[in-house]
């Protein structure tokens, strides 16, 4: 389920929400940091047949998923340091891998999921 508030009006929250769904329910099993190109190809596929999504706007999901693990590894250090005891050291490993491979594959992943050539 996503939660696709204000879809209406605004498609900004529209494309965060898609990336927050990427990054999270399109993910490899085995190294979760990494996108599944597949699975993601086969949502926005799926996605385009109701809502209207441009190459353009799929262009950015790289960098929103990137920013979003860095958001993410912050929060995460901040617990580190402040709530130790809920904190989870892994995160920050997952964070900024997460963050670092989506930002050297930039370019790979919009060519996958544009069918752009080069």
């Amino acid at each position: 389920m996503i939660d696709f508030e204000n879809i209406g009006t605004m498609n900004d929250t529209v494309i965060k929400d898609i990336s927050i769904m990427l990054q999270y329910s399109c993910r490899d099993r085995k190294q979760k940091h990494k996108l599944n190109l597949r699975l993601a190809k086969f949502f926005l596929g799926e996605y385009k047949k109701h809502g209207q999504l441009s190459d353009k706007e799929i262009e950015f999901l790289p960098t929103i998923i990137a920013a979003g693990a860095i958001e993410d590894f912050s929060y995460a250090y901040w617990m580190l340091v402040n709530d130790p005891k809920r904190a989870k050291l892994y995160r920050l490993k997952l964070y900024s891998k997460t963050a670092q491979w989506y930002s050297k594959n930039k370019q790979e992943i919009i060519k996958k999921l544009t069918n752009k050539k080069d």
